[in-house]
Protein backbone atom coordinates (compact mmCIF):
# COMPACT_ATOMS: atom_id res chain seq x y z
CA UNK A 1 0.00 0.00 0.00
CA UNK A 2 1.64 3.19 -1.04
CA UNK A 3 1.47 5.82 0.86
CA UNK A 4 -0.78 8.05 -1.24
CA UNK A 5 -3.83 5.87 -0.20
CA UNK A 6 -6.50 7.85 -0.49
CA UNK A 7 -8.66 5.46 1.82
CA UNK A 8 -6.45 6.16 4.77
CA UNK A 9 -5.83 10.09 3.47
CA UNK A 10 -9.24 10.71 4.49
CA UNK A 11 -9.28 9.33 7.69
CA UNK A 12 -6.18 10.91 8.64
CA UNK A 13 -7.40 14.08 7.44
CA UNK A 14 -10.44 14.12 9.38
CA UNK A 15 -8.41 13.18 12.34
CA UNK A 16 -6.15 16.17 12.19
CA UNK A 17 -9.17 18.67 11.79
CA UNK A 18 -10.73 16.86 14.86
CA UNK A 19 -7.96 16.57 17.68
CA UNK A 20 -4.69 18.03 17.88
CA UNK A 21 -1.66 15.88 19.72
CA UNK A 22 0.67 18.79 22.11
CA UNK A 23 4.18 18.71 21.09
CA UNK A 24 7.08 19.34 23.24
CA UNK A 25 10.27 21.52 21.83
CA UNK A 26 12.90 20.31 20.48
CA UNK A 27 15.33 21.27 23.32
CA UNK A 28 13.51 18.49 25.57
CA UNK A 29 14.49 16.05 23.02
CA UNK A 30 17.70 14.29 24.69
CA UNK A 31 16.88 15.16 28.25
CA UNK A 32 15.06 13.19 31.08
CA UNK A 33 12.41 13.64 33.74
CA UNK A 34 12.08 10.37 35.05
CA UNK A 35 9.52 11.18 37.81
CA UNK A 36 7.33 12.63 35.39
CA UNK A 37 5.11 9.08 34.35
CA UNK A 38 2.32 11.33 32.98
CA UNK A 39 1.56 12.20 29.64
CA UNK A 40 2.68 15.82 28.86
CA UNK A 41 3.35 16.22 25.61
CA UNK A 42 4.57 14.05 22.16
CA UNK A 43 8.21 14.77 21.48
CA UNK A 44 8.57 17.00 18.89
CA UNK A 45 11.23 15.46 16.59
CA UNK A 46 10.10 18.13 13.24
CA UNK A 47 11.42 20.74 14.29
CA UNK A 48 15.54 19.03 14.73
CA UNK A 49 17.62 20.18 12.20
CA UNK A 50 18.80 16.57 11.05
CA UNK A 51 22.52 15.56 10.20
CA UNK A 52 22.32 12.18 9.17
CA UNK A 53 18.72 12.43 7.46
CA UNK A 54 17.58 9.03 6.18
CA UNK A 55 16.29 8.69 2.78
CA UNK A 56 15.27 5.09 2.02
CA UNK A 57 11.93 3.95 2.73
CA UNK A 58 10.07 2.79 5.84
CA UNK A 59 8.29 -0.92 5.46
CA UNK A 60 5.46 -1.56 8.05
CA UNK A 61 5.08 -4.95 8.31
CA UNK A 62 0.99 -5.80 9.45
CA UNK A 63 -0.69 -8.41 10.67
CA UNK A 64 -2.88 -10.49 8.22
CA UNK A 65 -5.65 -8.35 7.41
CA UNK A 66 -8.20 -10.45 7.94
CA UNK A 67 -8.04 -11.28 10.82
CA UNK A 68 -6.80 -8.55 12.11
CA UNK A 69 -8.61 -6.04 10.27
CA UNK A 70 -10.12 -3.65 13.32
CA UNK A 71 -5.99 -3.72 14.59
CA UNK A 72 -4.41 -2.66 10.47
CA UNK A 73 -6.70 -0.26 10.81
CA UNK A 74 -6.60 2.17 13.37
CA UNK A 75 -2.91 0.83 13.58
CA UNK A 76 -2.37 2.50 10.30
CA UNK A 77 -4.25 5.59 10.93
CA UNK A 78 -1.72 6.16 13.91
CA UNK A 79 1.17 5.73 11.69
CA UNK A 80 -0.41 8.11 8.86
CA UNK A 81 -1.19 11.17 11.59
CA UNK A 82 2.70 10.60 13.06
CA UNK A 83 3.91 10.56 9.40
CA UNK A 84 1.98 13.79 8.80
CA UNK A 85 3.08 15.31 11.77
CA UNK A 86 6.93 14.93 11.37
CA UNK A 87 6.82 16.04 7.96
CA UNK A 88 8.16 12.94 6.51
CA UNK A 89 8.68 12.95 2.90
CA UNK A 90 9.74 9.04 2.73
CA UNK A 91 7.97 6.67 0.74
CA UNK A 92 5.86 4.50 2.85
CA UNK A 93 4.73 1.16 2.88
CA UNK A 94 2.39 -1.52 4.49
CA UNK A 95 3.33 -5.50 3.75
CA UNK A 96 1.67 -8.29 4.82
CA UNK A 97 4.48 -9.56 7.34
CA UNK A 98 3.52 -13.28 6.39
CA UNK A 99 4.20 -12.66 2.46
CA UNK A 100 6.85 -9.93 3.16
CA UNK A 101 10.57 -11.06 1.71
CA UNK A 102 13.17 -8.74 2.85
CA UNK A 103 15.09 -9.46 -0.92
CA UNK A 104 12.79 -7.78 -2.86
CA UNK A 105 13.67 -4.27 -0.88
CA UNK A 106 16.35 -2.17 -1.10
CA UNK A 107 17.73 0.53 1.30
CA UNK A 108 14.76 0.12 3.47
CA UNK A 109 14.21 0.34 7.05
CA UNK A 110 11.43 -2.38 8.43
CA UNK A 111 8.52 -1.74 11.38
CA UNK A 112 7.62 -5.35 12.23
CA UNK A 113 6.85 -7.90 12.18
CA UNK A 114 4.09 -8.57 14.89
CA UNK A 115 3.94 -12.65 14.80
CA UNK A 116 6.46 -13.82 17.54
CA UNK A 117 7.79 -16.90 14.77
CA UNK A 118 8.50 -14.14 12.02
CA UNK A 119 10.23 -12.03 14.97
CA UNK A 120 12.33 -15.22 15.99
CA UNK A 121 13.15 -16.00 12.22
CA UNK A 122 14.46 -12.51 11.40
CA UNK A 123 16.58 -11.93 14.57
CA UNK A 124 18.15 -15.24 13.41
CA UNK A 125 18.75 -14.41 9.60
CA UNK A 126 18.34 -10.76 9.36
CA UNK A 127 20.72 -7.27 9.98
CA UNK A 128 18.96 -6.32 12.74
CA UNK A 129 20.04 -2.69 12.25
CA UNK A 130 17.03 -2.86 10.10
CA UNK A 131 14.45 -3.45 11.98
CA UNK A 132 12.39 -2.08 14.86
CA UNK A 133 10.78 -5.62 15.72
CA UNK A 134 6.79 -5.05 16.85
CA UNK A 135 6.91 -7.96 19.59
CA UNK A 136 9.46 -9.24 22.19
CA UNK A 137 12.97 -9.94 20.76
CA UNK A 138 16.35 -11.55 22.72
CA UNK A 139 17.61 -9.46 19.92
CA UNK A 140 17.44 -6.36 18.22
CA UNK A 141 15.56 -3.31 19.47
CA UNK A 142 11.49 -3.91 19.36
CA UNK A 143 8.32 -1.85 20.96
CA UNK A 144 6.93 -3.57 24.10
CA UNK A 145 3.59 -4.54 23.96
CA UNK A 146 1.12 -3.08 26.23
CA UNK A 147 1.26 -5.28 28.85
CA UNK A 148 5.25 -5.51 29.05
CA UNK A 149 5.33 -1.69 29.03
CA UNK A 150 3.09 -1.44 32.40
CA UNK A 151 5.54 -4.08 33.94
CA UNK A 152 8.28 -1.80 32.87
CA UNK A 153 6.63 1.36 34.40
CA UNK A 154 5.50 -0.63 37.66
CA UNK A 155 10.02 -1.17 37.43
CA UNK A 156 10.60 2.47 36.84
CA UNK A 157 8.01 3.74 39.50
CA UNK A 158 9.82 1.60 42.12
CA UNK A 159 13.50 2.75 41.02
CA UNK A 160 12.24 6.34 40.72
CA UNK A 161 9.73 6.79 43.33
CA UNK A 162 10.64 7.10 47.46
CA UNK A 163 8.15 4.67 48.48
CA UNK A 164 9.85 1.70 46.84
CA UNK A 165 6.96 -0.42 47.92
CA UNK A 166 3.79 -1.49 46.29
CA UNK A 167 0.84 -3.98 46.97
CA UNK A 168 -0.53 -6.19 44.38
CA UNK A 169 -4.20 -7.50 44.57
CA UNK A 170 -5.53 -9.70 42.60
CA UNK A 171 -6.92 -13.46 41.53
CA UNK A 172 -4.88 -16.10 41.31
CA UNK A 173 -4.97 -16.10 37.67
CA UNK A 174 -3.88 -12.00 37.66
CA UNK A 175 -0.72 -12.66 40.21
CA UNK A 176 0.42 -15.72 38.32
CA UNK A 177 0.52 -13.84 34.69
CA UNK A 178 2.12 -10.63 36.63
CA UNK A 179 4.91 -13.32 37.93
CA UNK A 180 5.58 -14.84 34.62
CA UNK A 181 5.64 -11.14 33.22
CA UNK A 182 7.86 -9.63 35.62
CA UNK A 183 10.15 -12.80 35.45
CA UNK A 184 13.83 -11.68 34.51
CA UNK A 185 15.29 -8.54 34.97
CA UNK A 186 13.46 -6.65 37.50
CA UNK A 187 15.15 -6.28 40.57
CA UNK A 188 13.10 -3.49 41.92
CA UNK A 189 9.63 -5.54 41.38
CA UNK A 190 11.12 -8.58 42.74
CA UNK A 191 12.36 -6.44 46.21
CA UNK A 192 9.17 -3.70 46.46
CA UNK A 193 5.94 -5.71 45.07
CA UNK A 194 4.23 -7.65 47.82
CA UNK A 195 1.24 -10.14 46.54
CA UNK A 196 -1.98 -10.47 48.15
CA UNK A 197 -4.01 -13.03 46.81
CA UNK A 198 -8.17 -12.04 46.25
CA UNK A 199 -10.78 -14.39 45.59
CA UNK A 200 -13.23 -12.75 47.05
CA UNK A 201 -12.89 -8.94 47.01
CA UNK A 202 -15.62 -8.24 49.46
CA UNK A 203 -14.10 -10.85 51.91
CA UNK A 204 -10.75 -10.05 51.71
CA UNK A 205 -9.87 -6.51 50.95
CA UNK A 206 -10.96 -6.11 54.86
CA UNK A 207 -8.47 -8.55 56.03
CA UNK A 208 -5.64 -7.30 53.68
CA UNK A 209 -6.17 -3.93 55.26
CA UNK A 210 -6.36 -5.57 58.35
CA UNK A 211 -10.31 -4.02 59.41
CA UNK A 212 -10.66 -7.04 60.90
CA UNK A 213 -7.78 -7.10 63.34
CA UNK A 214 -9.13 -3.15 63.80
CA UNK A 215 -12.78 -4.67 65.35
CA UNK A 216 -11.37 -7.13 66.94
CA UNK A 217 -9.26 -5.08 68.75
CA UNK A 218 -11.89 -2.96 69.61
CA UNK A 219 -14.27 -6.15 70.75
CA UNK A 220 -11.48 -6.80 73.34
CA UNK A 221 -11.32 -3.34 74.56
CA UNK A 222 -15.24 -3.10 74.49
CA UNK A 223 -15.19 -6.49 76.52
CA UNK A 224 -13.15 -5.01 79.67
CA UNK A 225 -14.68 -2.20 80.07
CA UNK A 226 -18.13 -0.84 80.47
CA UNK A 227 -17.88 2.19 79.04
CA UNK A 228 -18.91 2.97 75.61
CA UNK A 229 -16.66 3.82 72.91
CA UNK A 230 -16.62 5.65 69.87
CA UNK A 231 -14.61 2.88 67.51
CA UNK A 232 -14.06 3.97 64.01
CA UNK A 233 -11.76 1.35 62.44
CA UNK A 234 -8.68 2.24 60.73
CA UNK A 235 -6.85 0.80 57.89
CA UNK A 236 -3.30 -0.55 57.96
CA UNK A 237 -0.47 2.42 57.86
CA UNK A 238 2.42 0.33 57.00
CA UNK A 239 2.18 1.34 52.98
CA UNK A 240 0.83 3.65 50.86
CA UNK A 241 0.50 2.63 47.36
CA UNK A 242 -2.24 -0.27 46.54
CA UNK A 243 -1.86 -1.93 42.53
CA UNK A 244 -4.69 -3.48 41.17
CA UNK A 245 -4.93 -6.16 38.14
CA UNK A 246 -8.20 -6.75 37.41
CA UNK A 247 -9.69 -8.74 34.42
CA UNK A 248 -12.90 -6.91 33.66
CA UNK A 249 -13.66 -3.32 34.49
CA UNK A 250 -16.23 -4.12 36.88
CA UNK A 251 -13.51 -6.09 39.02
CA UNK A 252 -11.37 -2.92 38.65
CA UNK A 253 -14.48 -0.45 40.89
CA UNK A 254 -15.32 -3.62 43.09
CA UNK A 255 -11.82 -3.29 44.39
CA UNK A 256 -11.38 0.46 44.83
CA UNK A 257 -14.61 0.99 45.84
CA UNK A 258 -13.80 -1.95 48.55
CA UNK A 259 -10.75 -0.12 49.57
CA UNK A 260 -12.44 3.14 50.04
CA UNK A 261 -15.38 1.83 51.68
CA UNK A 262 -12.86 0.12 54.11
CA UNK A 263 -11.23 3.27 55.32
CA UNK A 264 -8.48 2.77 52.75
CA UNK A 265 -8.58 6.54 51.66
CA UNK A 266 -5.39 7.95 52.11
CA UNK A 267 -3.95 5.26 50.06
CA UNK A 268 -2.83 5.50 46.20
CA UNK A 269 -4.52 3.08 43.84
CA UNK A 270 -3.12 2.26 40.74
CA UNK A 271 -4.44 -0.41 38.37
CA UNK A 272 -3.02 -2.09 35.57
CA UNK A 273 -4.85 -2.26 32.21
CA UNK A 274 -3.48 -5.05 29.94
CA UNK A 275 -7.14 -7.06 30.15
CA UNK A 276 -9.15 -4.42 29.86
CA UNK A 277 -10.49 -3.28 26.59
CA UNK A 278 -12.62 -0.21 27.61
CA UNK A 279 -13.52 2.25 29.97
CA UNK A 280 -17.04 2.98 29.87
CA UNK A 281 -17.63 5.12 33.56
CA UNK A 282 -14.94 7.90 33.73
CA UNK A 283 -16.26 9.34 36.33
CA UNK A 284 -15.73 6.07 38.31
CA UNK A 285 -11.76 6.54 37.95
CA UNK A 286 -12.33 10.31 39.35
CA UNK A 287 -14.36 9.30 42.30
CA UNK A 288 -12.08 6.40 44.12
CA UNK A 289 -9.08 8.42 42.83
CA UNK A 290 -7.98 5.30 40.40
CA UNK A 291 -4.46 5.76 38.10
CA UNK A 292 -5.04 4.18 35.50
CA UNK A 293 -0.99 2.56 33.74
CA UNK A 294 -1.75 2.78 30.24
CA UNK A 295 -1.62 4.50 26.76
CA UNK A 296 -2.27 8.03 27.44
CA UNK A 297 -5.94 8.86 26.84
CA UNK A 298 -5.20 12.00 25.09
CA UNK A 299 -5.70 10.13 20.84
CA UNK A 300 -9.01 10.54 19.23
CA UNK A 301 -10.59 7.12 20.45
CA UNK A 302 -9.48 8.45 23.98
CA UNK A 303 -11.17 5.46 26.82
CA UNK A 304 -11.80 2.74 23.82
CA UNK A 305 -8.71 1.16 24.81
CA UNK A 306 -8.48 -1.07 21.74
CA UNK A 307 -8.99 2.18 19.43
CA UNK A 308 -6.70 3.80 20.91
CA UNK A 309 -3.64 1.38 21.50
CA UNK A 310 -3.87 0.61 18.11
CA UNK A 311 -3.52 3.79 16.94
CA UNK A 312 -1.46 5.06 19.43
CA UNK A 313 1.04 1.93 18.63
CA UNK A 314 0.95 3.00 15.48
CA UNK A 315 1.70 6.65 15.82
CA UNK A 316 4.67 5.46 18.00
CA UNK A 317 6.24 2.88 15.66
CA UNK A 318 6.20 5.98 13.01
CA UNK A 319 7.82 8.01 15.39
CA UNK A 320 10.54 5.92 17.21
CA UNK A 321 11.47 4.76 13.42
CA UNK A 322 11.98 8.21 12.65
CA UNK A 323 14.13 9.20 15.70
CA UNK A 324 16.04 5.96 15.12
CA UNK A 325 16.76 6.33 11.15
CA UNK A 326 17.57 10.04 12.17
CA UNK A 327 19.96 9.21 14.84
CA UNK A 328 17.81 11.20 17.45
CA UNK A 329 18.63 9.93 20.87
CA UNK A 330 17.21 10.46 24.44
CA UNK A 331 13.89 10.01 26.05
CA UNK A 332 10.92 10.48 23.79
CA UNK A 333 7.28 10.82 24.60
CA UNK A 334 5.08 9.22 22.34
CA UNK A 335 1.40 8.26 22.69
CA UNK A 336 1.66 5.09 24.15
CA UNK A 337 4.20 5.45 26.41
CA UNK A 338 7.80 6.84 27.47
CA UNK A 339 10.74 5.18 25.11
CA UNK A 340 14.50 5.94 26.00
CA UNK A 341 16.48 5.40 22.90
CA UNK A 342 20.17 5.47 22.56
CA UNK A 343 22.57 3.51 20.09
CA UNK A 344 22.13 0.44 22.45
CA UNK A 345 18.99 0.41 22.47
CA UNK A 346 15.31 0.98 23.23
CA UNK A 347 13.23 0.45 26.15
CA UNK A 348 9.44 1.87 26.75
CA UNK A 349 7.29 2.52 29.76
CA UNK A 350 3.20 3.04 29.91
CA UNK A 351 2.01 6.17 31.02
CA UNK A 352 0.06 6.48 34.47
CA UNK A 353 -2.90 8.38 33.48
Amino acid sequence: MLKNCSKYLFYILLISGCASINEASNKDIISSDKSNFKFTSVTNLSSISLDNRYAGEYIFLIPEIKDHQSFNMYYQLGILKAYSDLKIDNNLRFVDENTFDEQNFENAFFIGPFKTSLVKKLERNSILENFLFMNLTSQGDFIAPSSRSQINFIEKFLETSYQNQINLIGNENQIKNFQELSKGQYPNIKKGVKLFLSSSPERDIPSILKINESHARFQILNNKNSQDFNFTPRARKDFKNILLAPETEEELYEYSSLIRFHYGLDYNIYSLSYNLNKITNESELEIHGINIIDVSYISPYGFDLDKNRSFSTGYDAMLISFARKNRVYGEIRGLSGIYYLDSTGLSKNAYLN
